[in-house]
């Protein structure tokens, strides 16, 4: 389809989160406070997830990142 765009371009921009903390603001996977039943995984699972989590925060070695696309274009 053509929608008038032009100078389209789609740039990568990796988001860095170096704890948990502020990882849980944009990941739900890491997020306590998302609820257990809203997750495919049996709850025990979840819960040594979290537990892995947090272990990680605690031991400073804990490292997500996560990559979107910025995408623009002259209209």
């Amino acid at each position: 389809m053509d929608h008038g765009l032009t100078t389209i371009t789609a740039t990568p921009v990796t988001c860095y989160f170096p704890d948990p903390g502020s990882a849980a603001v944009v990941l739900p996977m890491v997020n306590p406070a998302v609820p257990a039943h809203t997750w495919a995984a049996p709850h025990d699972l979840w819960s040594d997830w979290l537990a892995e989590i947090r272990a990680a925060g605690a031991r400073g070695d804990f490292l997500a990142v996560l990559t979107i696309w910025v995408v623009a274009a002259d209209v």
